[in-house]
């Protein structure tokens, strides 16, 4: 599996951040390739699915996807779960503050 990691800072409190990250409908704002096939239902949390689009426009395909981790308002994981088991991914987020004064909301 391939991994990476990155890091980058905002100016927002953690849980603004993980607010608007950790939830899938908001993946066309900032995760490429975010496309949704189909919304998740109900509320965030931990095991709830919902499909991307992936692929060239009229050759899109969808994609299953599962809410890995929620632990609000600081880490979440998202992970493909394609059935072969071939190419799955995980995106794991954690969100925290850069100062302690940046905490606050």
């Amino acid at each position: 599996m391939r991994e990476g990691s990155a890091t980058t800072t905002v100016a927002a409190a953690p849980a603004v951040a993980f607010a608007l990250l950790a939830d899938p409908c908001n993946a066309p704002l900032w995760f490429a390739g975010g496309a949704l096939a189909n919304e998740p239902q109900g509320p965030l949390r931990a095991d709830m699915t919902w499909a991307f689009l992936q692929g060239p426009t009229g050759k899109e395909r969808s994609i299953p996807a599962r809410m890995a981790l929620y632990d609000p308002p600081t880490r979440f994981a998202w992970q493909t779960t394609n059935p072969t088991g071939r190419d799955n991914l995980r995106w794991e987020v954690t969100c925290i503050p850069d100062s302690p004064d940046s905490s606050a909301d």
